[in-house]
């Protein structure tokens, strides 16, 4: 629910509405790996936190963790707040100014839906995000637990390898849209199709690859690289706008 509102989603829509499609993948697999790294500050800083509100809570685990987590959701909203009062909708202004000056079309919600869930691509796109975004965010989501788990790290050191896979993004996902818009522009969709499958080859070998590892600082260094293809492959999804 959040992602939807206030993070991933809007961030999505918005930046369609700001860049003709020529460039459309790039600028999107910036701004996508600019927010997926904040996934990883996350795991640094939160780790660090939980340290601390465990001490505040003498040693309970599940409060601890409870008033570690209210620091993110703070500054989502702060954040939420800014965009909401110092940004417009697209460059022409906020959408209803643009409504009533007539430069804009009203369409329903329910009709801009059915579109979409009647498009037999629309599906393809979601098994094929299902692969790459839906494997990074059990990633971000499991990363730091498997380390303590697996490797008996404790909460900081997980948190501080789990930055690590969460980090590659910063990079990783803009140069994944570069490439596609590029394969684009010389060879269209069918450019950007290739593409996305050989990296799609190349995430499962490494996926396999990384569960199959028993020592730690292979298990890291294979972890990067594996991550470095789940970004890249979310970002050279065609680009169907």
């Amino acid at each position: 629910v959040m992602g939807a509102r206030d993070a991933f989603v809007p961030c999505q829509c918005w930046i369609t509405s700001h860049f003709v499609r020529e460039v459309g993948g790039t600028i999107m697999a910036i701004a996508g790996g600019l927010g997926a790294s904040g996934a990883a500050f996350t795991q640094l800083v939160v780790g660090s936190l939980f340290a601390m509100c465990l001490h505040w809570t003498d040693g309970s685990y599940d409060l601890a963790w409870r008033w570690s987590l209210v620091f993110p959701a703070a500054f989502a909203l702060v954040v939420a707040g800014w965009s909401y009062n110092f940004s417009d909708d697209c460059p022409l202004g906020n959408f209803i100014d643009v409504k009533k000056a007539g430069l804009m079309m009203e369409r329903s919600a329910v009709d801009s839906f059915r579109s979409g869930a009647f498009n037999f691509n629309s599906w393809l796109l979601f098994l094929q995000y299902a692969g790459s975004s839906g494997v990074d965010v059990t990633m971000c989501n499991g990363c730091a637990i498997y380390f303590h788990q697996q490797f008996h790290q404790n909460i900081q050191a997980s948190g501080a390898i789990a930055f690590l896979y969460g980090f590659a993004a910063i990079y990783a996902r803009g140069l994944g849209g570069y490439i596609s818009d590029r394969l684009g522009d010389t060879f269209q969709l069918q450019g950007r199709l290739w593409i996305h499958f050989f990296v799609m080859i190349l995430q499962g070998f490494f996926n396999i690859w990384f569960a199959r590892t028993t020592h730690l600082h292979h298990s890291m260094i294979i972890m990067v690289i594996f991550s470095i293809f789940v970004q890249v492959r979310s970002t050279v999804l065609p680009m169907t706008w």
